[in-house]
């Protein structure tokens, strides 16, 4: 029966930055009313008018999509227990913009607050196509690995004869939040643009690796 290979295991991590090339922007309307058809009439109106104004904004260079819609009673509870009241209807839809001109995401914001959006969810940048930068970052990787794996080797007066075995990881960037509460019309169209900086992605890579030893 043949003996298992000795081996040592060593793990490398790997940092790679890239500049967005893409970014989604999540607009809130929200209303309320006294009735559950009114809420989510002046909601529908209200989102129409903010889809209009993004709509002009972005043109050809980005997509709009709901990605969810709320409609829920407001309740009020009373103190000392007892069946609770319906007090009104909230209604929410969510708009979201797929952008690809990061130029446009300062503008967006202040154009979906002008038109009358409550909040701006969020704000995440991205990359259309990641594959080279984590290939890159999985490679750095895969060498501090291999160092790390040789000089524990060397450390014990071992000779690494060859990889056993290698298993990788990658962490996806985090999206990064922004959050804008609603503003008047008129005070929308006095303040200053939204200062946006998109920065820089870093796409983390994890190798660990098993070499045989003698």
């Amino acid at each position: 029966m043949a003996r298992p290979p000795h081996t040592v295991r060593a793990s490398g991590d790997a940092t790679v930055n890239a500049k967005p090339d893409r970014a989604q922007v999540t607009v809130g309307v929200y209303s309320q009313a006294p009735t559950a058809d009114a809420a989510s009439q002046q909601n529908a109106t209200l989102t129409s008018r903010v889809l209009s104004a993004l709509k002009q904004v972005i043109g050809s260079r980005g997509q709009i999509q709901t990605s969810g819609f709320v409609a829920n009673p407001q309740m009020q509870y009373e103190k000392n227990g007892g069946t609770p009241k319906i007090t009104g209807y909230a209604a929410t839809n969510r708009l979201t913009l797929t952008l690809d001109d990061l130029a446009l995401v300062s503008k967006v914001v202040d154009t979906a607050i002008g038109a009358g959006a409550t909040q701006i969810e969020s704000v995440s940048f991205s990359l259309k196509n990641d594959e080279a930068v984590r290939a890159q970052a999985l490679a750095e990787a895969s060498r501090k690995a291999y160092d790390a794996a040789q000089a524990i080797a060397k450390a014990l007066s071992l000779t690494v004869v060859g990889v056993v075995e290698a298993q990788t990881g990658s962490q996806a960037p985090n999206p990064v939040p922004l959050f804008r509460a609603a503003q008047s019309q008129m005070a929308a169209q006095t303040v200053e643009a939204t200062p946006i900086e998109p920065g820089e992605i870093e796409i983390h890579a994890t190798v660990t690796v098993a070499v045989e030893v003698r």
